[in-house]
């Protein structure tokens, strides 16, 4: 995969969060676009994300999404 370990990392967090693999597919997506353009700034970016994942409003949102992902279904 052309992803860094920081990233494979994060992703298998949404799948331990039971996000839906659709979305973690979208967000696995767009992380090789921004690693092909400022693969120096990924690692900084990541622990911000990992701190958004600490926060309930952003796991609710995250579990809505993941919720109209099975609605679409």
């Amino acid at each position: 995969m052309a992803l860094p370990q920081s990233v494979v990392d994060y992703l298998d967090r949404l799948r331990g969060l039971d996000v839906e693999e659709r979305y973690i597919e979208m967000e696995r997506d767009a992380w090789i676009m921004i690693a092909a353009q400022v693969p120096d700034q990924i690692d900084d970016v990541i622990v911000s994300k990992h701190r958004q994942l600490d926060d309930p409003d952003t796991l609710r949102l995250y579990r809505l999404l993941s919720n109209a992902f099975d609605a679409c279904r």
